[in-house]
């Protein structure tokens, strides 16, 4: 379970409209390519999400774009496995996501590792580590928003601890 504090969030969110993600034509004609090799599973899960996102008026619409460049509500969309979940049990933090490939592509497919490469995922990149840059220098610079979200953290996780789920012998082999 990750704990997504809501005054970091929120900073994150304020900074994500200040660097609009322009796509060429070209990118968006290479985007097109791979939603064209979506199954119809992935183009049914991506309905799904799209349903969360944009409300079910607007999923076709949605759905037929290329690429994603729009500010999506903060909106929770299902879960995955990472180390940020165990993070959050020790420290604040907040989550947003840059569209590195075309809508539909499944994780952990051979197509996200060709759009990698593209200008798009490098766009998307530097995108994403602007925002972080911008938000880590407000919490520099500005003490009380530090103050906030470990507040809103504390408040959070209410008392609860990280459930480590090693036990306290478990000790890591040195070689």
């Amino acid at each position: 379970m990750s704990l997504t504090m809501l005054s970091l969030s929120v900073w994150v969110y304020i900074w994500l409209p200040s660097f609009p993600l322009d796509y060429t034509e070209e990118e968006l004609a290479y985007a097109a390519r791979f939603k064209e090799v979506t199954t119809e599973l992935d183009k049914k899960n991506l309905m799904s999400s799209l349903e969360l996102v944009v409300g079910k008026k607007k999923v076709a619409e949605y759905a037929a774009m290329p690429m994603f460049n729009f500010l999506a509500p903060t909106v929770k969309l299902g879960s995955g496995s990472t180390d940020v979940g165990d993070v959050s049990w020790v420290c604040p933090t907040a989550q947003f996501t840059a569209a590195t490939w075309a809508p539909g592509t499944p994780g952990h497919a051979w197509q996200v590792t060709a759009q990698g490469k593209s200008s798009i995922a490098h766009k998307a990149t530097i995108f994403a580590a602007k925002v972080m840059a911008c938000t880590a220098y407000d919490f520099l610079i500005d003490p009380e928003l530090v103050t906030a979200a470990r507040k809103d953290w504390e408040e959070t996780l209410g008392g609860e601890t990280y459930p480590n789920p090693l036990p306290a012998s478990a000790k890591p082999e040195i070689w």
